[in-house]
């Protein structure tokens, strides 16, 4: 269940300072609401704030700010939504998608939240209970028609967002009603000085009850050096705050610059260990790494489908080691087309490209491949100064970029898919969880000179 925090709307009393420890405990979505300052005021109230946290956040007025800032995200008021007409807003919508950023609005009524203009990513629903930061304001929502409501909607429509009252008594009844989320505001800025030890510990409190960490799971080989396979999409769930559960299905023997030998695990025992985790543990996320052939992956790609339909698996398709250990030299391209049925996500590198469509260009490779399957074509062995990656996803093409530098890390693709399934498993959308996703991996590629990188918690 998403946590958001709004910032009060005017400043207070050591806010920065608070809002900054918000960030280092995990707040991973901070709405900047702040209707009475200026530009320039907007502007020296982000000066307090370290660049790094932007990503993190988003703002309610001065749009133009997403040229020059790397934010999160925009959000347009109801208010906003009422004065400006749908083929601008349209436009905005757009514009602000093109640059990855989240699009968010407010609605006070179901009738709202029906008529909103396609293309946002959440809506805040409110007050869902009585207001904690203005006296009297309180619900007109019956909490059982409201349940009802948010029961039969489509997945289409934008994530509903319960925002007024949010507590530590009410989060829970929010969390049971079926909203995606929940956004505080009076609960942790009211009545507390400035006191950011008690912002913060509110701050924790809403999140353990928000934050039963989702399961996930990683089918893949066993690294003794833990820079990549298993142990390293283990790592990369825990700095993320998901619970990572692992299956091996192999044994490797490397370290990060040499590889020695496999030997492959059975896919009677891959099913076996799969078979007790499922036993004890809900099953909808997973990645699948390093598996001996296409015909073993189809079978625990059933396997999985049977035990949990909705599964989601994003499959990071290893067919070469970075030592240079070749598992795979061909692929039977009838085969993997047949596969894509079972996979969410496919995140093959330029190199796996061509060697599964030697007689196209990459691009070409990976939207043929999209037909059947989302593909991220990752391009960070490409020529240049930019790591490029491109998302083929129903037809549509997205991209993401970030700088190239001299570091080089092993494991880079497993961090990778594993991060992207992360955010899925958070409730981003495909296209947000994979910018995400790129962001973590670039921290992770950058945090370290020497080829095995640090996640950060």
């Amino acid at each position: 269940m998403k946590l958001i925090v709004i910032s009060n709307p005017i400043n207070i009393p050591q806010e920065e300072e608070s809002l900054i420890q918000l960030f280092e405990a995990g707040l991973s979505c901070f709405h900047v609401r702040k209707p009475g300052l200026s530009e320039k005021e907007l502007l020296n109230y982000l000066a307090k704030i370290p660049p790094k946290f932007y990503k993190q956040m988003v703002i309610h007025s001065h749009y133009s700010l997403i040229k020059k800032y790397n934010f999160k995200g925009i959000h347009f008021p109801s208010r906003y939504i009422k004065e400006i007409n749908n083929k601008e807003l349209s436009q905005q919508i757009k514009t602000a998608t093109s640059r990855g950023l989240t699009i968010s609005t407010s609605a006070h009524s179901i009738d709202e939240v029906e008529s909103l203009t396609p293309g946002f990513s959440y809506c805040f629903l409110s007050p869902v209970f009585n207001s904690i930061s203005k006296e009297g304001y309180n619900s007109p929502f019956n909490r059982n028609e409201l349940a009802t409501y948010l029961k039969q909607r489509t997945k289409s429509k934008p994530k509903l967002i319960a925002l007024g009252g949010i507590n530590g008594e009410t989060i829970s009844v929010a969390k049971e009603m079926g909203f995606d989320g929940v956004a505080a505001l009076g609960y942790l800025w009211n009545d507390l000085q400035g006191s950011s030890i008690e912002v913060v510990k509110r701050f924790e409190g809403l999140r353990s009850m928000s934050d039963t960490r989702p399961y996930l799971l990683s089918i893949a080989g066993f690294d003794p050096s833990a820079g990549a396979g298993v142990l390293a999409d283990i790592k990369t769930f825990e700095a993320n705050k998901v619970y990572g559960l692992g299956v091996c299905s192999a044994l490797t023997f490397q370290n990060d610059k040499e590889f020695d030998a496999i030997k492959w695990i059975t896919p009677e025992d891959i099913i076996k260990q799969i078979e007790v985790l499922a036993r004890r543990f809900p099953i909808k996320y997973v990645k699948i790494g390093l598996i001996e052939n296409l015909e073993i992956l189809r079978s625990i790609a059933e396997y999985l489908h049977q035990i949990s339909p909705d599964v989601k698996i994003v499959w990071d398709p290893i067919l070469k080691a970075s030592a240079g250990f070749e598992f795979h030299k061909t692929v039977d391209r009838t085969v993997l087309i047949d596969l894509c049925k079972y996979l969410y996500l496919i995140t093959p590198n330029l190199e796996e490209i061509r060697q599964i469509f030697p007689e196209m260009s990459e691009e070409e490779g990976a939207k043929t491949l999209s037909e059947h399957c989302n593909i991220l074509l990752k391009g960070g062995h490409s020529n240049g100064n930019k790591a490029t990656d491109i998302l083929f996803s129903k037809g549509d093409r997205k991209v993401f970029e970030s700088e190239k530098t001299k570091n080089s890390k092993h494991g880079t693709g497993c961090v990778l898919a594993s991060a992207i399934l992360t955010n899925l498993a958070k409730g981003y959308d495909l296209e947000d969880a994979c910018k995400e996703g790129k962001e973590y991996v670039t921290d992770f590629i950058n945090s370290h000179n020497s080829l095995l990188g640090y996640h950060y918690v």
